[in-house]
């Protein structure tokens, strides 16, 4: 890490630059020949696009801090360009006017729920805290006054680095999503059998409980509750963190009483 820091942000950034567009070009090179329906979008060329532009505006943000919020606007088109060729993107619609809850955090949590659920070991995002202090960092900026045109923010210097191992990782927990061809795009009967309990990821939290977003019921549909006020428990949630709900009725049915009654956190466990 000594090195790391002597070595300074800039050098480090075009080096993981290098690296991710490399590993792209690996990934996404072959699917973006085969897909050639002009009728179908072609989400890995998109994808790759995006990384590009990202790569564009991760090198302006080294001279001025407006540029986050255009590398904030492709790192969220990136998830979402993952999500509908995964074939969950629907899944987010909250609404009947087609809206959707595509922000880059939530997007984050669906991209790593799919993953859990479609995988044999649940994905790993090393430093996916990052996404979050960013965010924080780009919406301050926007509510700041007297912020000088071509001032580069330290802190944003440093946070690129780590937000272009994030994306070094979703590349790779993508990879082997791909590999598992098109089955991926079914996940009806895949980790996903009523009496496994259903999964979904921590979407609210609060002093004494909170919201779980499950993959069966969607951003449109109830989430299920839960209380974190008993003794003796072993799991303390945070959010984004991915988890199995066993619920107390019987687990054949299938309907689950969600929303009207709180699932004890007993019967909440991680991915």
């Amino acid at each position: 890490m000594i090195e790391d820091q002597r070595r300074g942000p800039s050098v480090l950034l075009d080096e993981q630059l290098d690296l991710v567009e490399d590993r792209a070009a690996d990934i996404l090179r072959d699917y973006i020949e085969t897909d050639e329906d002009p009728e179908e979008e072609n989400h890995y060329a998109n994808a790759l696009d995006r990384i590009f532009a990202m790569q564009r505006q991760s090198q302006f943000s080294l001279l001025d801090n407006y540029s986050s919020s255009g590398l904030y606007d492709a790192y969220r088109d990136l998830l979402k360009d993952i999500a509908k060729e995964q074939e969950y993107y629907s899944k987010l619609e909250y609404d009947d006017n087609g809206r959707h809850h595509d922000s880059v955090l939530n997007l984050l949590r669906w991209f790593k729920l799919h993953a859990g659920a479609r995988l044999e070991d649940p994905p790993t995002i090393q430093y996916e805290f990052i996404v979050e202090n960013f965010d924080e960092f780009r919406i301050e900026l926007a509510h700041e006054e007297g912020t000088e045109p071509n001032e580069a923010d330290p802190v944003l210097q440093s946070m690129l680095v780590l937000m272009w191992r994030v994306i070094e990782d979703i590349l790779d927990i993508w990879e082997s999503l791909l590999s598992q061809g098109e089955l991926a795009a079914d996940m009806s009967d895949v980790n996903l059998t009523p009496d496994e309990g259903d999964v979904g990821f921590i979407s609210t939290l609060w002093d004494t409980g909170g919201k779980i977003t499950t993959y069966q019921q969607e951003e449109s549909g109830p989430s299920a509750k839960f209380s974190i006020d008993e003794s003796g428990v072993e799991f303390f949630p945070s959010l984004g963190d991915l988890v199995r709900i066993e619920y107390a009725d019987d687990p054949t049915e299938t309907q689950y009483q969600y929303g009207s009654d709180d699932v004890p956190v007993s019967s909440v466990t991680r991915l």
